[in-house]
């Protein structure tokens, strides 16, 4: 109840028992209506019932009785205990505080529904205005506080296992106990409502802030989803916290666990809306690193993909013309999946492309044992690592010298049809500082082809979590040796796709170089 209004009435309700006590005084004995002025006394008493209900009028109704006693002191001399105008007395002095006392609970229960469904509407106005989390916290602390005449309050999160006061309202409010030695953890380790008296000789008591003087408290505990997130905490009534109370206040923390659960449903949103704008920037920039269109190469067929696990991931491929002539033909797996991936998949390209296109193709190291270095500097920090399948091709000849750094090895397809798996083995790029690589030369004659693989081919998995396997893919490899390049890459990706249900567990890549 506002104290302003409680204050006016206080003073309307004294004024009007005045003037009744004056007007049933000058009436007495002198009109025959005289006796009706006593009932006058229950118009003060239902304002104080509608005003404050059963304690108000009872209070009311023992005042207009204690006015009474002179003329009940006059009736008995007058008349005597049994005469009529005495036992008139008498009854009204009985009838008035059973009155008081039916129309006091009745309006008190009226008035605090009507009250707590104003309460209840204000809040409805509170959340349309878009107010800050905080903020909000704030006003439906202060209107609430208001409601149940309490002097001050404190609303107070839960939030990575610490508490934080996100509102306060009547008192100076910061955190500064632990919150694990806190009341607040206590109240949400029962997970339900609490209040308490006489807390200056309290030793249980100890609130996660600091402020005034805390004499009597009433407290609720917040939930999300059924688990405890805060609390709602009031103080400082006037005669303590009754089960009215209580029951008022968890009717608001019930508002208040709307307003948090609306706020982490819009922040929920906006974290999906965000993650969403980074998928979208990293898919378009890892869109841009990998080849639009393969360069075509005279006597050659070559195609190749990249299927991402999520909608943006680690796994790369790239066909490019170098400055002695040959060709730099490659699939790479970058440790990490996601952003994450995407982004070091083209740190990735972009140190290998820039490697190659500054001429040291022609050094007596292998490219894997140059490239090491500069990914262990870049990566390794980060735990991140690169595993790279690759070819440099003399197309005249179809000479080729072959490195592997931690991927599946390329599979050589002859003519007629016969697979097998390349003996090429090493770390990952990045992985060990002084690892050392080396190569193998291969001749690829006309119809005999080299494929290129990453992991996600082969350790895609059923629903009985069985493997594709790398002698399912070999056999398949077999069966259509003699397919067009661009058909044999779309017919491994699909084979994966449907052993595993389209379910991807790791990015997959397939590039297929197939002489004509």
């Amino acid at each position: 109840m506002n104290r302003a209004r409680r204050h006016r009435d206080v003073i309307s309700i004294s004024l009007l028992l005045s003037v009744i006590t004056i007007v049933m005084y000058l009436g007495e004995g002198r009109w025959a209506a005289a006796p009706a002025l006593r009932y006058l006394y229950l118009i003060p008493i239902a304002q104080a019932a509608m005003g404050f209900g059963l304690m108000g009028s009872m209070a009311v109704a023992i005042l207009a009785d204690l006015l009474f006693a002179p003329l009940v002191a006059t009736a008995l001399a007058k008349y005597g205990m049994f005469g009529a105008p005495t036992v008139e007395i008498i009854v009204t002095l009985v009838l008035m505080p059973v009155l008081a006392y039916f129309a006091g609970s009745g309006w008190g229960r009226l008035s605090r529904q009507r009250e707590l469904y104003q309460f209840l509407s204000r809040m409805g106005d509170l959340f349309g205005r878009s107010l800050p989390r905080d903020q909000l916290l704030a006003e439906i602390l202060q209107e609430g506080g208001l409601l149940i005449d309490a002097q001050g309050g404190e609303i107070i999160l839960l939030e990575q296992g610490q508490a934080r006061i996100a509102a306060s309202w009547g008192i100076e409010a910061q955190a500064t106990a632990a919150y694990q030695t806190s009341l607040a953890a206590y109240i949400l380790k029962r997970n339900e409502p609490w209040s308490a008296t006489s807390l200056e000789n309290n030793s249980d008591f100890q609130r996660v802030g600091f402020g005034q003087r805390i004499d009597a408290a009433l407290a609720v505990p917040l939930r999300l989803e059924g688990k405890p997130i805060g609390l709602l905490a009031f103080y400082n009534r006037p005669g303590g916290f009754s089960k009215q109370e209580q029951a008022t206040v968890e009717a608001m923390g019930s508002k208040v666990e709307v307003v948090l659960e609306n706020f982490r449903q819009v922040e929920e949103r906006s974290e999906r809306a965000r993650l969403q704008r980074e998928f979208d920037l990293a898919a378009e920039v890892q869109q841009r690193f990998l080849p639009q269109q393969l360069p075509a190469i005279s006597g050659y067929e070559i195609a190749g993909f990249t299927q991402p696990a999520r909608e943006v991931g680690g796994d790369f491929f790239n066909v490019l013309s170098l400055p002695d002539g040959r060709w730099y033909i490659a699939v790479g797996d970058v440790s990490g999946k996601g952003v994450v991936g995407a982004f070091f998949m083209a740190i990735a390209m972009s140190v290998i492309d820039l490697h190659l296109q500054e001429g040291q193709s022609t050094t007596q190291l292998s490219l894997a044992n140059r490239l090491n270095p500069l990914f262990y500097r870049r990566m390794a920090q980060q735990k991140i690592n690169t595993g790279l399948a690759y070819a440099l091709l003399d197309a005249k000849t179809g000479h080729m010298q072959l490195g592997n750094a931690g991927l599946i090895a390329p599979l050589h397809v002859r003519k007629n049809g016969e697979c097998d798996y390349l003996d090429l083995t090493g770390f990952p790029l990045g992985a060990v500082a002084q690892a050392e690589y080396s190569e193998s030369v291969l001749e690829l004659q006309a119809g005999e082809s080299l494929i290129f693989i990453s992991d996600g081919v082969v350790e895609a998995a059923n629903h009985d979590r069985e493997l594709f396997g790398l002698n399912r893919l070999r056999n398949l490899i077999s069966m259509l040796s003699q397919r067009p390049a661009s058909q044999l890459v779309s017919e491994i990706m699909n084979a994966a796709n449907r052993w595993s249900d389209g379910q991807y567990q790791d990015d997959m890549t397939v590039v297929v170089l197939r002489r004509i």
